[in-house]
């Protein structure tokens, strides 16, 4: 096998093989990692890890949250702020109250995952 770089575009990287040729475009995998990085900090504390736990059982109001986590509310605040930043929840407004709830649903089998690995689950 045989790497390369694309000649016609320096964002091409290639490996050829008996089977012909395969291309990586780093520009989408430079992406990816950016995008797989502000997830990954978006859960790399505590708090919000606990928040998203909770919210796989459904969607929760400030009040609630409170409550499960023992924090006051400026600083849930601030930590769901940082998750909606990172594209893992949503709010919603029902009435008078926010609710705030997972993104994707796929994101409930992958923190299971993580907190199934943890010994947290």
């Amino acid at each position: 096998m045989s790497i390369y770089l694309n000649r016609a575009s320096t964002t091409r990287l290639c490996f050829a093989d008996n089977d012909g040729t395969a291309e990586i475009t780093t520009d989408r995998t430079a992406r990816s990692a950016t995008n797989a990085a502000a997830v990954l900090k978006s859960l790399s504390h505590e708090a919000r890890l606990m928040t998203l736990c909770y919210l796989t059982a459904g969607a929760r109001s400030i009040t609630e949250l409170h409550a499960l986590l023992g924090s006051n509310q400026t600083v849930i605040n601030y930590h769901l702020a940082r998750l909606r930043l990172g594209g893992l929840m949503q709010a919603k407004r029902k009435g008078e109250i926010k609710l705030y709830s997972l993104r994707h649903s796929k994101l409930c089998l992958k923190i299971k995952c993580v907190t199934d690995i943890l010994g947290a689950g």
